[in-house]
């Protein structure tokens, strides 16, 4: 009986849930975004659990009694499913609280090499930080996180920093905290960035003339920080006389939900003489839909999925949208020039920060630090 009232009450919670969903995609206010999410906490540790262990016990008890028309269920066969029942809502419940309380700020770094040809020698072991959906609207709870995040890059030996999008959650407004901080991030050829698709101010209920105005103050505001924020340009890294490009494109998502904006032929403008090319874009669907075969970048890095903030023995749902949400992936790919066999790579990061909810279980806040080596052709 007890277990039918606890199912009962977490199902008007979820339609309590459902409900405010529904309104937060009609109202596009960042304070009623703020008080979804923070309804959301209680409700998927408190809720969540009891949710997950009355359907269970319910389906035991449903289980039970239509077994009883064929054989005789023994009482320890009825206690075992409840308990089954009980062992799952707690697990549930460990995990909403880790994934609330410690996932957030657990911060962990990723290290990848990426071996090829066309890595000039002077920049075999080039080293590039990969950051990337900060949404600092998720940070104002935990300043000091930034503080530790900003910290660990800098004391890092590398080279360039990259960020792939969704520095804000909604409006520039979030970065005003935290700006100072972000400054502080350094490396020795620059910190380089692109727009996500929240940057776009698009969830702010803006028109599209002051979501324009916003962007471009957004702009001039990483600028103030001293990041180089690439709208469809590109940057040239020399070593000596060998050189790499980093170039930044506009977001260029899956319509309807995400904008596309990305102009590749000009993003990649006078970089022709130049074989390693890294591209920063922040949805990672755009690497199959477009990169490859419109441009031979060497590298895309890319964020936006935050492997759904949920990863759990390697699986995430994440997979079930994306075919590739977070690591490092290649494929093989012919250059005009010589006809050669060359890999093309994709690193997926799962970002350092939460999109409406500051949940992260499995899928930690990380820095990928990757490493380009240079290799003879084969």
């Amino acid at each position: 009986m007890l277990s039918r009232i606890y199912l009962l009450l977490a199902l008007i919670a979820s339609f309590i849930i459902v409900f405010l969903g529904i309104g937060m995609l009609r109202t596009s206010s960042p304070a009623f975004f703020q008080r979804f999410a923070a309804f959301m906490v209680p409700y998927s540790i408190v809720v969540l659990p009891l949710l997950v262990y009355g359907l269970l016990s319910l389906l035991g008890k449903v289980a039970t009694w239509a077994a009883h028309f064929f054989v005789s269920v023994p009482a320890a066969v009825s206690l075992s499913l409840e308990g089954v029942s009980i062992f799952a809502g707690l697990s549930v419940a460990a995990i909403m609280i880790i994934g609330h309380f410690w996932g957030p700020k657990h911060l962990v770094i990723r290290e990848e090499t990426v071996s090829s040809p066309l890595v000039p020698p002077a920049f075999s072991g080039y080293r590039i930080a990969h950051i990337c959906d900060m949404h600092l609207a998720s940070q104002k709870s935990q300043p000091e996180f930034v503080e530790k995040l900003v910290s660990s890059i800098n004391s890092l030996p590398v080279d360039a920093v990259c960020f792939t999008g969704d520095l804000v959650t909604a409006s520039r407004e979030e970065l005003q905290s935290f700006s100072e901080i972000l400054g502080r991030l350094h490396a020795k050829d620059g910190v380089f960035s692109v727009l996500g698709n929240h940057d776009y101010h698009m969830y702010t209920g803006l028109s599209k003339r002051d979501q324009l105005r916003w962007v471009g103050e957004f702009i001039k505001d990483q600028q103030r920080m001293g990041w180089k924020t690439l709208i469809n340009e590109n940057v040239v890294v020399h070593r000596g006389n060998d050189s790499i490009c980093f170039a930044g494109c506009e977001n260029d998502g899956t319509p309807p939900h995400f904008p596309q904006y990305a102009d590749l032929p000009l993003t990649f403008k006078g970089t022709d003489s130049i074989a390693c090319k890294i591209l920063l874009s922040h949805d990672p669907t755009h690497w199959r839909r477009s990169v490859l075969a419109e441009t031979d970048a060497m590298l895309t890095l890319s964020g936006h999925t935050h492997a759904m903030q949920f990863k759990v023995f390697g699986w995430s749902p994440s997979s079930w949208m994306y075919r590739e949400w977070c690591g490092l992936f290649s494929v093989d790919a012919q250059t005009e020039e010589n006809h050669q066999d060359f890999r093309r790579f994709l690193n997926v990061s799962s970002g350092v920060g939460g999109a409406g909810l500051p949940f992260r279980y499995g899928a930690w806040p990380e820095i990928c630090i990757i490493t380009l080596q240079s290799e003879q052709p084969k």
